[in-house]
């Protein structure tokens, strides 16, 4: 009977041991280190940490600048030991997965003529400004001549742009672009580029952050052009025939996209998924 009741006690203890090695995340005194799993937040959406903006004056809530949460912080991976060890070492591991923004204005979307005569006309259409922190694509599809529905004539449609907000005859581009050839254009504005932004070359003055600026550029810059328009109104005097009254439109569509997306915690429209 007693050799029964310690062959019962020695394998409870076996058990109990079994069990305490195959629980990992349970505290141990004996183990070199505890560090609970680093992705435990994984599914903590709108994180565990609290987080302050710098409001100028002092911290405050990020909703009082933007509106809303545009940061979160997660905190995780526990370690601890209790020995009498004189050394004890563990890693902290800092990381931030920072998204593309993209701050853009376009000043006009809507062009007009009236025109009583022939000739080749230039006119600017406004003024494209851009502020990101990655590149950025601009597309565009069903740009073409401008075409009188009814008499299924056409105007030769051309569009241009020049650096920064200009206007005048001084400043209309030298080059123009039939509509239609924008349709297989990729125009792609690289970071450099886009934070250069309209600004002159750097100085050799050095910086003057004092003023917002290092070595010549805007601290925080826009990308500015000027787009332009020009029409060829035909008098038939040439080989083209005269340009017949009518009115005449077309509506193009542009495209601005980000390069770098963060489809594992934001869905297409920039709202938190995760």
């Amino acid at each position: 009977m007693r050799r029964s009741f310690l062959m019962v006690m020695v394998l409870c203890l076996l058990l109990s041991a079994s069990a305490f090695a195959a629980a990992p995340n349970q505290y141990d005194p004996f183990a070199p280190n505890f560090l609970a799993d680093p992705d435990e937040w994984a599914n903590d959406v709108d994180g565990n940490a609290d987080v302050y903006m710098w409001l100028g004056e002092s911290w405050g809530s990020q909703e009082e600048y933007w509106g809303q949460d545009e940061a979160r912080s997660f905190n995780s991976g526990y370690a601890g030991h209790d020995c009498n060890k004189r050394w004890q070492i563990f890693d902290f591991t800092h990381e931030a997965d920072l998204a593309q923004w993209m701050i853009w204005e376009m000043s006009n979307t809507y062009k007009a003529w009236r025109i009583r005569k022939p000739g080749t006309y230039a006119s600017e259409i406004g003024t494209f400004k851009l502020q990101s922190n990655d590149d950025v694509d601009i597309s565009l599809e069903g740009f073409d001549d401008l075409i009188d529905a009814e008499n299924g004539g056409y105007i030769a449609t051309f569009y241009g742009f020049s650096a920064g907000a200009v206007r005048g005859a001084g400043n209309v581009p030298e080059t123009f672009y039939r509509a239609a050839d924008l349709n297989s254009t990729l125009v792609q504005l690289l970071y450099a580029d886009i934070n250069r932004g309209s600004a002159p070359p750097p100085s050799d003055e050095g910086e003057n952050v004092a003023n917002g600026e290092r070595g010549g550029f805007h601290a925080n810059p826009d990308f500015v052009v000027t787009l332009w328009t020009k029409l060829i109104i035909e008098d038939g005097q040439g080989d083209a025939e005269a340009t017949r009254a009518g009115f005449y439109s077309n509506t193009g569509t542009i495209t601005i996209s980000m390069a770098s997306v963060k489809p594992e915690w934001l869905d297409d429209t920039g709202v938190w998924t995760k």
